[in-house]
C-alpha cells in the first residue's frame, strides 16, 4: 500500500529519531513548529500535510499491519520502533518511489483547488446543457460562493471554458501514469454522470482507500505544479487557484510577531504586547528563520555557539534536541539549538 511506503519512507528519513507519531503529525500537516521544523530538518517537506484526513485510529491500524508484515518491530524501549531489513527492502523495491508530492507548498492549496474543480465541472457541464436540476457534488459554503462568483463572471463563456478545461487537464494528465489519471477522471461528476466514490474506486482498482485518496492528492499536486510553471498555458485552471496560491508560508501569528520584531521590539516586549507566552514567540522566530533566508540569527546566537551546535550535529549525524543539549556548552538553550537547526542548509 502507498500509505505503508510513505510511513516507512518518512520514518527512515527521520533516522528513527522521532516516534512513529511524529510521522503521523507530519503527514497530517500539524501546524506545530516542531513538526514543521522536522519536515525541514529531515528533508521531508514534500510529504508535509499530504494526508490531512488520516485519523489516529486508522493510523494505529496501519501500524499494527506494518508489524504483522514484519516491516517494523518494537525495541526494548516501550514505544520505540525500528524499520526491519524486510521493511527496508520494501522501501527500496517500492513502485511508489517515483511519485512526487509538493506537501509544504500545496498542502493547503490542493484540497481547496480540488473541491473547486469538482464543482466547476459539474456546474459548467450542466449549464452547457441548460440543466438546473442537480445536487451540488461539493457542500462547502466557501467553495460554493467562489464558484457562484466565477460563474457570474464567465456565464457567457461556458462552452469555451469546457473545451479549454478539457484541453488543459488532458495535457497535464498525459504526464501522469495512466492508472492514476483514470482514477482521477473517474472521480469527476458532470452532466447526468456521477463520479465514483473513493470506496467504489478502491473496489474497482483493488486498492486501499488510503491509496486512492493519496493518488488523488498526488495528481492534484501535479496539476497545481504545472499551473505554477506555466500560467499562460493553463489559463483556465489558473482561475481556480489564483487567490489561494501564497508563497509566504508564515502563519498569520508569526507574521504579526515578525512585524513587531522589525520595529526593534525585544522578544519579551512582543510577548507582552501580544499577550502570548515567550515560548510562543520563540516558536515564531524559529518559523521565521525557516522561511526567510535573509533572517539573521546572530542577535540570538553567537558564531561560536552556532558553530558548536553545527559541529555536534555534523559529527554525530543527529537532530535529537536532548542529545545535542546534553553534549554542548551548558549555557546554550534549546531555543538557540532549534534556531541554528532552522537555518542549516541540508
Amino acid at each position: 500500500m502507498l500509505i505503508d511506503y510513505l510511513i516507512l519512507k518518512v520514518y527512515s528519513h527521520m533516522k528513527e529519531e522521532r516516534t512513529l507519531y511524529g510521522v503521523f503529525h507530519l503527514l497530517k500537516g500539524k501546524q506545530s513548529i516542531q513538526t514543521v521544523q522536522d519536515a525541514h530538518l529531515y528533508n521531508l517537506t514534500a510529504f508535509y500535510g499530504i494526508y490531512k484526513d488520516l485519523t489516529i485510529k486508522e493510523y494505529n491500524l496501519i501500524l499494527q499491519n506494518l508489524i504483522k508484515k514484519q516491516f517494523i518491530e518494537i525495541t526494548n524501549d516501550s514505544d520505540k520502533y525500528i524499520i526491519t531489513h524486510k521493511g527496508r527492502e520494501f522501501l527500496t523495491e517500492n513502485k511508489y518511489s517515483k511519485l512526487k508530492f509538493y506537501g509544504m507548498q500545496y498542502n493547503n492549496v490542493a484540497p481547496a483547488f480540488y473541491k473547486r474543480l469538482l464543482l466547476f465541472i459539474q456546474v459548467w457541464t450542466n449549464s452547457n446543457q441548460k440543466s438546473v436540476k442537480y445536487v451540488p457534488i461539493v457542500e462547502n459554503i466557501y467553495v460554493e460562493d467562489f464558484i457562484k462568483r466565477l460563474y457570474k463572471e464567465r456565464r457567457t463563456k461556458v462552452k469555451e471554458d469546457i473545451i479549454n478545461l478539457y484541453s488543459e487537464l488532458s495535457t497535464i494528465l498525459k504526464t501522469i501514469p495512466d492508472k492514476y489519471a483514470l482514477i482521477y477522471v473517474e472521480r469527476l461528476t458532470g452532466y447526468k454522470y456521477f463520479g465514483l466514490s473513493i470506496d467504489q474506486l478502491s473496489q474497482k482498482y483493488k486498492l486501499s482507500r488510503h491509496t486512492v485518496e493519496l493518488i488523488i492528492t498526488y495528481v492534484n499536486h501535479q496539476i497545481i505544479f504545472a499551473i505554477n510553471e506555466n500560467e499562460l498555458k493553463y489559463k483556465l485552471l489558473r482561475l481556480l487557484v489564483r487567490d489561494i496560491i501564497n508563497n509566504n508560508h508564515l502563519t498569520i501569528s508569526a507574521s504579526k510577531t515578525y512585524q513587531l520584531f522589525k520595529q526593534n521590539k525585544s522578544l519579551q516586549d512582543i510577548a507582552n504586547i501580544r499577550n502570548l507566552k515567550l515560548n510562543t514567540i520563540y516558536d515564531h522566530i524559529i518559523e521565521i528563520a525557516l522561511y526567510d533566508i535573509n533572517f539573521k540569527i546572530n542577535k540570538f546566537v553567537t558564531n561560536e555557539e552556532a558553530n558548536e551546535i553545527i559541529n555536534y550535529v555534523e559529527t554525530f549525524k543527529t537532530f535529537k534536541l536532548k542529545e545535542i543539549k546534553e553534549n554542548i556548552s551548558e549555557h546554550i538553550t534549546y531555543f538557540q539549538i532549534r534556531l541554528v537547526l532552522a537555518t542549516l542548509n541540508l
